[in-house]
C-alpha cells in the first residue's frame, strides 16, 4: 500500500498517511501502512508572562528582576494508524514537560522591593529576594488526517482535525528578607499555585517536501480552542519575625476559561528500511502558545481594611514553549 510517511511529531500531529492512487516518487512508497509508533526528546524553554518577583532601586532607577526559565527536557509519544477508513489516518499523541525558573538577588543595602507580596503586609525593604517558578505541562490529541492528491511528485499535504486537551499546573513563590523596627530580621514569603485542565478542537495542516531518496523537510501549523476549568488557586502571604508568624490567604475560585492557542513546527527527517520495517529520525524546531492561562494576582491596596482585596484586573497570562525536538519512529 502506498504511504504518506511524514515526520511531523513536532506539533503533536506527526502523520504517516496512505495514498491510494498518488503518482509520487517511489521513495515515498515503502509498501507498508499498518501502524507507526514514535517518540521524541524535547529540549524546550518556557515563555511565560509576568514572572517578575522583585525590583531593585539604584539611585533613581528601579531594575525589575524576572525569572527566566531554563532549557528543560521533556518527551512526546505518538501512534498513527494509516488508512484506517476510506483513506483517513488516525493519530494520537501525548506530550509532557516540567519547566523551572529560579533566581536570587542580594544587595548590601535594603533596596529590594517585592512585586509579588501584598503591600499592606510588607513594612520593610529587603536585602535578599529569591523567586521560583515551576510548571508541569501535559497535552494530548486525537486527530483524523486525510492525505490530499500529490501537488507535485515530491510534495505532499495532509490537513487534519480532531480533539485536543491540556492539564497544566503552575507554582510561583518568592522569599524576601529584611530588617524591621528594632533590628529583628523578617522573612516574607508568598506562594501561589493553580491547575488548569480542559479539552476542545484542533485543526491544522502538515506538509512534507522530499529532499532526496530518503530525506525530507517538513512543516506544520495548527490552531486549537479549548474550554478549560481553572481549579481553585491559593495565594499565601506569610510573615515570619522571630517566633511570630502571620499568614493571610487569598483564594481564586473555580472558573471557566476559553483558551486559544497555536503550534508551529519545521524540521528535517531521514528514512531507512530494514526487513520490511521503515525507521525514521527527525530533528526540528517547535513553538507552542496558549492564551488566557491563569496568572497570579498582583495586589495594590496599602491597607488591610477596604483595600485588602484590590488587585490587578487581569489575572491571566500567555504561556508557551519554544525549542528543539529530536526523535525517531518505526512503521511496520
Amino acid at each position: 500500500m502506498p504511504r504518506f510517511f511524514a515526520k511531523l511529531s513536532l506539533s503533536l500531529t506527526l502523520c504517516a498517511a496512505a495514498f491510494a492512487e498518488c503518482p509520487c516518487d517511489t521513495a515515498l512508497d515503502g509498501g507498508f501502512g499498518n501502524l507507526e509508533l514514535g517518540g521524541s526528546f524535547l529540549l524546550w524553554k518556557a515563555c511565560v508572562d509576568d514572572l517578575d518577583f522583585a525590583a531593585e532601586l539604584r539611585e533613581d532607577q528601579f531594575d525589575y528582576k524576572d525569572l527566566c526559565a531554563a532549557w528543560d527536557p521533556g518527551y512526546r509519544f505518538w501512534a498513527v494508524k494509516p488508512d484506517l477508513y476510506e483513506g483517513w489516518d488516525i493519530q494520537g499523541s501525548y506530550t509532557y514537560l516540567r519547566s523551572t525558573a529560579n533566581k536570587e538577588i542580594l544587595s548590601e543595602e535594603n533596596n529590594i522591593y517585592p512585586t509579588l507580596f501584598h503591600p499592606a503586609l510588607f513594612d520593610a525593604l529587603s536585602f535578599r529576594a529569591e523567586g521560583h517558578y515551576v510548571s508541569q505541562y501535559n497535552a494530548w490529541d486525537v486527530l483524523a488526517a486525510y492525505p490530499l492528491d500529490c501537488l507535485d511528485p515530491v510534495f505532499q499535504v495532509s490537513p487534519f482535525f480532531g480533539v485536543a486537551g491540556i492539564y497544566l499546573t503552575q507554582t510561583l513563590n518568592a522569599d524576601y528578607e529584611g530588617p524591621v523596627v528594632g533590628g529583628a530580621l523578617a522573612t516574607y514569603r508568598t506562594y501561589w499555585d493553580s491547575a488548569l485542565w480542559g479539552a476542545g478542537l484542533k485543526t491544522g495542516i502538515d506538509c512534507v517536501l522530499q529532499a532526496g531518496p530518503k530525506s525530507y523537510f517538513f512543516g506544520n501549523a495548527s490552531a486549537l480552542l479549548l474550554g478549560c476549568e481553572a481549579r481553585r488557586g491559593r495565594n499565601l502571604q506569610t510573615i515570619a519575625t522571630g517566633p511570630g508568624l502571620v499568614q493571610v490567604r487569598f483564594d481564586d475560585g473555580d472558573r471557566c476559561l476559553i483558551v486559544p492557542g497555536y503550534q508551529i513546527a519545521v524540521g528535517a527527517s531521514l528514512d531507512a528500511s530494514f526487513c520490511n520495517v521503515v525507521m525514521g529520525l527527525h530533528l526540528g524546531f517547535e513553538m507552542t502558545r496558549y492564551y488566557n492561562v491563569p496568572n497570579a494576582r498582583r495586589f495594590m491596596g496599602d491597607q488591610l481594611t477596604t483595600q485588602a482585596a484590590l488587585s490587578t484586573s487581569s489575572n491571566v497570562r500567555t504561556f508557551g514553549f519554544q525549542g528543539i525536538v529530536a526523535g525517531g519512529d518505526i512503521l511496520f
